[in-house]
């Protein structure tokens, strides 16, 4: 397993791994792997079908995934699934001989989701989940007992005899939400603890301690934590005993964070998930996109085969445009996926499988271009970012990657005195909030204001003459703050000498009260800009767009990329060895906008990356740090992809 270098952030802790390249000569390719469900396989007749809509399709099918279960219900019995097992075995056979060589299955439920169809399925013969609440699982086994460690390893014994090349282990694996509240309270999993903390306690008083003392909050969340940790070794010995070639994969969510699980699982393939089941609101991809690259950011070197979690659950044809599925899938791509795993299917949805046929070799190329790549961006608070996301910034995933990190409200209250030194020794944008909360601890020094006055009611700020709103000077943002019954305050400064004024705060009568937004340069040769006016809310226009970008600049030294125009945009930046990947998304309904992408560089060629793959030189603008590109005409939430190439 490979070492992790570990770097904590403000409030995040993240883990970079330094990930296996590959050799130049290899050429990577996206793996288009597809699960179905068990109503799509089991029977004859819905097997006869389902085998037919792959044969049409195996150009584009690279593997296939089978799913072992038809519910949630966290309890299937042995008996069932011997049988089943034979089924399953049955079918890989003959997709392989179809031309599907790669053909796995996925336990949906290991632990159990929730509780779903507990009055019609078998009642788990073993204490079922306990909550915080005592309310009782009727669906999902307590994992913490002898008679669960046998029952789910000799179930996945079973699987494993029906020779798959893999087995998928789902979000299942998980601490919470297992059909009660915050499991789990069971006696024994309290008893259990109670015998390793050195103290008795019953469910109540377990429930009380935790909410009161951070000492048993954080030694119950160990102990909950271990007891998965050891069914994840379990289960891979049961395995690997049956057959050491079959691979391990463990699919990860937003909320996941215990690595040492993908360890014990001895996990090469890795899915990161997080929603986005419908388009109802399109630019959420953009935020699984980001969320996907956070969980890749903690993956370890041995993972080289990441499969985006492709949602169409449950299942609706219409429940995502083919626009949004494109440019999820490559933004997933532009994240750091090698693949995708597609959960979409029914019946036969010969629609996706068109629009993947059609898209195939660019995706193709993306994976090649980003192999060994990293994100480059901002980083920090996540809702910052989202936010910035919408604006043309691009992100990082972790801070090794980082031009400029972003502090907002609480995250200060999590970092050390020495983590909140390194941040201001570099470039870093800080909310009103937080810097409260630096200041109370001594830190304004470094920031070049002190708070002067505090309102919570018809405040909005003006642009002043800085060099950082250029033609914009003189602008007013009124976010009419007590509109949105948000319960924010805003903030002046008085601000040191050398600290530049970007924005005053003024009432309704126009009275002008102080500093609002201010940037320095401090003794630590850090850089550091505090916005104390509705930030980082209400900026999606282009006066607020230009003063953040021409402030991220200054604070980063240049920023990788960025994009602007006439509309809201994403841009996604992958730098690998001398090339830069940027994916460019239109994030409005308007298909006529005018946007322009600049990226930083010494690059000597600018291609586009076309639909079919070919790679075509475009012309382009140089700046004075890197190039400039015009792009006209991109639909509605459509993306367009450029290759920047150094000599």
């Amino acid at each position: 397993m490979a070492t992790a270098k570990e770097k904590t952030v403000g409030w995040q802790r993240v883990f970079r791994y330094k990930r296996k390249k590959c050799e130049k000569e290899e050429k990577c390719e996206m793996k288009k792997a597809y699960r179905f469900g068990y109503n799509l396989y089991f029977t004859d007749k819905a097997f006869a079908e389902n085998l037919e809509f792959v044969k049409k399709n195996v150009g584009i099918i690279d593997e296939i995934t089978l799913f072992a279960e038809y519910s949630h219900h966290g309890y299937w019995p042995l008996e069932w699934q011997k049988e089943s097992a034979k089924v399953l075995k049955e079918r890989m056979e003959k997709y392989r001989e179809a031309g599907v060589k790669s053909v796995g299955v996925n336990v949906l439920s290991t632990v159990g989701h929730l509780d779903e169809s507990f009055d019609v399925l078998a009642k788990p013969p073993m204490q079922t989940m306990v909550g915080d609440d005592g309310s009782v699982s009727r669906s999902c086994p307590c994992i913490n007992s002898e008679e669960y460690l046998d029952y789910i390893t000799r179930r996945y014994a079973l699987i494993a005899e029906s020779k798959p090349s893999f087995i998928w282990i789902d979000d299942d694996f998980r601490i919470p939400r297992h059909g009660v509240k915050n499991p789990c309270f069971c006696p024994k999993c309290v008893a259990d603890f109670s015998a390793e903390y050195g103290e008795v306690f019953d469910r109540e008083t377990l429930v009380r301690a935790i909410g009161r003392d951070e000492k048993v909050r954080r030694a119950f969340d160990a102990f909950r934590r271990s007891i998965y940790t050891a069914l994840a070794k379990e289960i891979e010995k049961a395995i690997h005993a049956v057959d050491g070639s079959i691979k391990i994969g463990f699919m990860t969510t937003p909320e996941w964070k215990e690595k040492e699980w993908i360890e014990q699982f001895k996990a090469t393939m890795l899915r990161p998930g997080g929603g986005f089941y419908q388009d109802d609101v399109p630019d959420d991809l953009i935020r699984k996109g980001f969320d996907v690259g956070l969980q890749i950011a903690m993956y370890p070197e041995t993972a080289d085969d990441i499969q985006y979690e492709f949602e169409n659950f449950p299942y609706q044809e219409f429940a995502k445009s083919q626009t949004a599925i494109r440019t999820e899938c490559a933004l997933s791509l532009l994240y750091g996926c090698n693949g995708i795993l597609f959960n979409a299917f029914i019946g036969s949805y010969q629609r996706l499988m068109d629009t993947i046929k059609g898209r195939s070799r660019q995706w193709d190329r993306i994976a090649d271009v980003s192999q060994n790549g990293k994100n480059r961006g901002i980083f920090g608070n996540r809702a910052a970012c989202l936010a910035f996301a919408k604006i043309g910034v691009p992100l990082a995933v972790c801070a090794d990657d980082a031009c400029a990190l972003v502090l907002c409200g609480e995250d200060a209250d999590k970092m050390s005195n020495g983590q909140i030194i390194d941040a201001l020794a570099k470039g870093v944008l800080i909310d009103g909030e937080a810097f409260q909360k630096l200041s109370a601890r001594g830190f304004s020094r470094y920031c070049g204001v002190e708070v002067e006055n505090v309102y919570d009611n018809g405040m909005s700020e003006r642009f002043t003459a800085s060099r950082f709103n250029g033609q914009f000077a003189g602008y007013k943002r009124d976010v009419y703050m007590n509109f949105w019954d948000m319960e924010k305050k805003v903030y002046t400064y008085r601000v040191k000498d050398g600290c530049e004024v970007l924005c005053d705060l003024e009432n309704i009568n126009h009275e002008k009260k102080g500093a609002a937004c201010t940037v320095y340069r401090n003794e630590l040769g850090g850089r550091v800009c505090v916005m104390g006016y509705f930030f980082p809310e209400f900026f999606r226009c282009r006066e607020k767009q230009t003063q953040l970008m021409n402030v991220l600049d200054y604070l980063s030294g240049g920023m990788p990329a960025k994009c602007y125009g006439d509309c809201k945009t994403h841009i996604c930046c992958r730098e690998s060895e001398g090339k830069t990947l940027i994916g460019v998304i239109n994030c409005s309904l308007d298909a006529d906008a005018e946007l322009f992408a600049e990226v930083k560089g010494n690059f000597e060629t600018v291609s586009r990356i076309e639909t079919d793959g070919q790679v075509v030189a475009i012309g382009y603008e140089r700046t004075k740090t890197g190039v400039k590109v015009k792009i006209r005409d991109l639909a509605p939430f459509e993306y367009a992809l450029f290759l920047c190439e150094e000599k």
